[in-house]
């Protein structure tokens, strides 16, 4: 049951007739917002299309943010989430054939459909929602394609910063939370 007690919609198939899905009303998304959301909303999506165009990545940050009404709810600026998506893209390796921006976007999905999910529904407050979400997208920021192992054994400059505890975990929350903190993602 949803946040009311009521069972809330699960479906866009009727957008544009102003059901209320989430957070979202479907009448504040244009048809192709409405199209996007319905798709993501599915296992099956394949996201690595959707990861390589970074307008599009950052449509998709918002329209998940929007669904579960944290872009309103904490006041968040369309351009810091933009800056913010285009900033940490901008430090996922290109070079890396896992770790890489198309994994975290990856992630990304993977977490809006399981925090969409009827076990989820209304379960976490808006701070958390909002913290999976971003964390998704940031939890392998910056990586170096080693392990925590070999970078503690080689006396890697990270192990040394982190105390040769979770290395990559600390450098990637650290990444993450200083992007977001900055309040100037691109900088």
């Amino acid at each position: 049951k949803g946040p009311t007690g009521s069972v809330p919609s699960r479906r866009l198939s009727d957008a544009g007739q102003g059901h209320r899905v989430s957070g979202i009303t479907t009448t504040n998304l244009d048809l192709s917002e409405s199209l996007s959301l319905n798709r993501f909303r599915s296992w099956s999506t394949d996201t690595g299309d959707i990861a390589e165009e970074p307008n599009t990545c950052c449509s998709h940050v918002r329209l998940c943010l929007s669904y579960f009404n944290l872009i309103g709810a904490f006041k968040i600026p369309t351009g810091a989430i933009d800056s913010f998506v285009v900033a940490l893209r901008s430090r996922y390796s290109q070079r890396a054939a896992y770790h890489n921006w198309s994994h975290a976007f990856t992630t990304l999905h993977a977490t809006f459909l399981l925090l969409d999910s009827w076990a989820f529904w209304g379960l976490l407050p808006p701070e958390d929602t909002l913290g999976l979400l971003l964390a998704a997208l940031g939890h392998d920021v910056e990586h170096l394609g080693y392990t925590n192992s070999f970078l503690v054994n080689t006396r890697h400059v990270l192990a040394l910063r982190y105390n040769d505890i979770s290395v990559l975990e600390n450098h990637h929350a650290s990444t993450t939370c200083t992007l977001l903190a900055s309040g100037r993602a691109g900088e």
